[in-house]
Formats: structure tokens, sequence, C-alpha cells
């Protein structure tokens, strides 16, 4: 009966990873039908943009192209088997440094202080 649990999250994890895909499919096209959402994104996306040395330009020919949708699918994928639980362990994995070099993540810990990881963006 465990095996049958298994699939069944299977095919949860699975379509929640396809609506994602196709969510992120669809408002591309959509914003080709409707000119007036391509100009809020870009409005948008000038502001995020504005303190940085990247222009929407750097960016077009890569958004929404076949391999960045292959691309999402895989983080998306990913990402729908984490499960972090409130004072779990945390996992002890390699971390690239800023050097190029490997080290275990849980090595930066230090007694009585907090260890925080930032993997997304700090602009």
């Amino acid at each position: 009966m465990r095996e049958l649990g298994a699939t069944v999250q299977d095919v949860i994890r699975q379509t929640w990873v396809i609506l994602q895909v196709a969510r992120m499919a669809i408002g591309r096209y959509l914003m080709v039908i409707f000119p007036s959402m391509a100009k809020k994104r870009q409005e948008t996306v000038a502001r995020v943009l504005e303190d940085t040395p990247f222009k929407e330009s750097d960016f077009e020919q890569s958004f929404m192209s076949w391999t960045f949708l292959k691309r999402y699918y895989m983080a998306c994928t990913i990402t729908s088997y984490c499960v972090t639980k409130l004072h779990d362990l945390a996992p002890d994995c390699d971390l690239v440094t800023l050097t190029g070099g490997k080290q275990r993540m849980l090595c930066n810990m230090k007694a009585g202080r907090p260890l925080v990881l930032n993997f997304g963006s700090c602009t």
C-alpha cells in the first residue's frame, strides 16, 4: 500500500510541475496577444534592472525559449521534492565558494550563532 501512496504523490508532484511550466508558457503567449500586458512587464523589468548593469535585451533571447522552459521544468521538479520541517536538521550539502572551490555547508556553523544561507538575489 505504501508504494501506491508514493505513486499518487509522484503524480501530484508531476501535475504541479506541468501546471507551473504551462502557467509560465501561457503567460508568455498572453503577452503576445495582449500588448498591454507586455508593456506592463517591460516597465516592471526596467524597474527591477534599474540599478544593475543589465538591460532587458540581455535576456530577450533566453526568456521563454525552449531551453528556458526545460530548465524551469527541472527547477520545479527539484523544488517539488524539497521538504523542510520546522526544527529539523539542515542537510549537509556541498556549496561552491566564491573562488570556485567546494566546502560542506555545516562546516560554517558556529555554536550560538545562526547560519543564514541566501539562495536568492540581493538586489
